[in-house]
């Protein structure tokens, strides 16, 4: 009689999940925000029958300096529940503005006269047309493949909006509607039609 343990013929030929990352550097400028500086990073858990992947993640984070920020983190699902059909997408993400533009509702919207100037940096004259939003976001799609290119999708989108106003500024003055903020939920369905080969 004979023995032997180990792993059997069958996990022997079984392909192990293969990975693939990379890191890159994220540089933009813009007038409103300022320089700013990030870095994305992506991580791909490949296994046969899967495309693109298996598991997907991608983490984000930049910043600028003007006090823009998107940091974010993404969970690409691929290939799970009955006969492999569906497909989870999760992303999660911080977004906050300091340097935002409001320029006032409808067409009577130009620049006052006496803000047409340059103002020094501390003086809160510069803020009349800005306020900051802070925005914590977080989006999930679920899709299910029919046949073929053909999928359907449900989608929900949570975003909590947190709106501050500087002294003096047209928001503060105006008010409008939606200034408080709050909770923004969104429901989205449909049919995809996907030709891509390989995605």
């Amino acid at each position: 009689m004979t023995s032997s343990i180990g792993p059997s013929s069958t996990d022997a030929l079984e392909p192990k999940p293969k990975r693939r990352w990379m890191v890159l550097p994220n540089v933009a400028f813009d007038t409103d925000d300022g320089l700013g500086f990030g870095v994305r990073g992506e991580l791909a858990v490949d296994e046969a029958g899967h495309e693109p992947y298996h598991t997907g993640w991608v983490v984000h984070a930049f910043a600028s300096t003007r006090g823009y920020h998107h940091h974010r983190v993404r969970l690409d699902r691929v290939g799970f529940g009955p006969e492999d059909r569906l497909r989870l997408t999760v992303h999660l993400a911080w977004r906050q503005w300091l340097n935002d533009g409001y320029w006032g509702i409808g067409n009577q919207t130009a620049r006052e006269r006496e803000y047409v100037q340059d103002f020094d940096e501390d003086d809160p004259r510069r803020k009349r047309y800005r306020y900051s939003l802070f925005q914590p976001f977080a989006h999930a799609t679920l899709r299910a493949r029919i046949d073929g290119p053909w999928q359907a999708y449900g989608a929900l989108t949570a975003k909590y909006s947190i709106v501050e106003t500087y002294p003096g500024s047209l928001l503060e003055a105006e008010h409008p509607f939606g200034l408080e903020g709050g909770v923004t939920v969104q429901l989205q369905g449909g049919l995809l039609y996907d030709s891509r080969r390989p995605e």
